[in-house]
């Protein structure tokens, strides 16, 4: 096959999770104060970010629509094809009871 490489990306992770949970949140913290900085000085028109914005809640709206339509026509399928494969059913038999007939003897007792 081949000899695995050691990427920059590898060794970052593997440094990362040799860390404490502290750490590891401070650096997450801090990555992202810094992104927000850089993207406060390289970007020149503010307003790009109120319609990126929009864009990416309209797709997870849509997302999220595409998935429950998907949901529903996998269910349709499925209750189609065999409907307690959706629904289990409960109801066991229960257990004989000591000193007596059934599970339920006790109940039903016939004086005759």
């Amino acid at each position: 096959m081949g000899k695995k490489r050691t990427s920059l990306v590898n060794v970052l992770f593997g440094w990362i999770k040799r860390h404490s949970m502290k750490v590891k949140v401070f650096l997450g913290t801090l990555a992202a104060l810094g992104s927000l900085v850089v993207l406060k000085y390289l970007v020149r028109d503010h307003g790009s970010f109120f319609v990126a914005s929009e864009t990416i809640h309209a797709l997870g709206i849509l997302q999220k629509f595409v998935d429950e339509q998907q949901k529903k026509e996998i269910k349709d399928i499925l209750v189609r094809y065999d409907r307690t494969l959706l629904v289990a059913d409960p109801r066991r038999c229960e257990p004989k009871k000591f000193g007596g007939g059934g599970a339920r003897a006790r109940f039903q007792k016939s004086y005759r």
